[in-house]
C-alpha cells in the first residue's frame, strides 16, 4: 500500500516537472490557414506585404508609428512598450506588456488607447499561445525618457503600422530566436480582425 502511494507520488511529481519543462520550451504550432499566403488579395494583404519577411516587398508604404516609451522592472519581471504618433493631434496609442514568470515569458496584454482611455484589448486567445516573446533592445534606454542616447527606438522587433486610409492598424512581432513572425490586425482603432503568423525563412 505504502509502495503504491510512493509510486503515485513519483508519477504526479514527474507530470508536474514535465509540464513545467514543456511550458519553458513552448514551441509554436504553425497553422497554414493563418499564414500570409492564405490571405485573400485585399488591402490587408497588400499592407502586410510592405513589412512581413515572408512576402514579396511592395512599393506601397505604410506609416510607421514610433516607439514613445519603454519600461522595465527587472525585480517584478514586467516590461512594456508604448507606440504613438507623438503629436498634439494624436489621440491614440498601443501598449504591449510582457511578464516573466517561473514558466517563462508571456504576453500579458496588448491594448489600444483612444483619447487617453483603454479602447480595446486583444483577445487572450490571440496572444497566450505566442511562445517566448521578448523586446530586442538596440541601446540602453535613458532612465527618464525611455529612449536611447542616440534618440533611436530601443526596441526593434516590435513595430506598429497604420494603413494609408487610417482604417487598419498592424502590430508586428518578429522572433528571430524561435524563427517566426506574427501580425495582429485591428480595424478602426478598436476591432480585432485577425492575426497572421509565418515561419521566418
Amino acid at each position: 500500500m505504502k509502495f503504491s502511494r510512493f509510486l503515485l507520488s513519483i508519477i504526479i511529481l514527474m507530470n508536474v516537472m514535465f509540464t513545467a519543462i514543456a511550458q519553458n520550451n513552448k514551441e509554436f504550432v504553425f497553422d497554414s490557414s493563418n499564414c500570409f499566403d492564405s490571405l485573400m488579395d485585399n488591402e490587408i494583404k497588400q499592407d502586410l506585404s510592405c513589412f512581413v519577411q515572408n512576402a514579396p516587398s511592395q512599393t506601397q508604404t505604410l506609416k510607421k508609428i514610433p516607439l514613445n516609451r519603454y519600461y522595465s522592472d527587472l525585480e517584478k519581471g514586467g516590461s512594456s512598450v508604448f507606440f504613438d504618433e507623438r503629436s498634439v493631434l494624436s489621440n491614440w496609442g498601443i501598449s504591449i506588456s510582457l511578464q516573466a514568470s517561473k514558466n517563462g515569458v508571456f504576453i500579458e496584454e496588448i491594448r489600444g488607447f483612444v483619447h487617453g482611455k483603454v479602447d480595446f484589448y486583444l483577445p487572450k486567445e490571440t496572444i497566450e499561445d505566442i511562445p517566448n516573446p521578448y523586446f530586442s533592445i538596440v541601446n540602453a534606454p535613458h532612465w527618464l525618457t525611455g529612449r536611447s542616447r542616440l534618440r533611436k527606438p530601443i526596441v526593434d522587433n516590435w513595430k506598429v503600422f497604420k494603413s494609408k486610409r487610417n482604417d487598419y492598424l498592424y502590430i508586428y512581432f518578429r522572433n528571430e530566436k524561435d524563427g517566426y513572425e506574427v501580425t495582429w490586425v485591428i480595424k478602426n482603432y478598436r476591432e480585432y480582425i485577425t492575426r497572421v503568423i509565418d515561419k521566418l525563412e
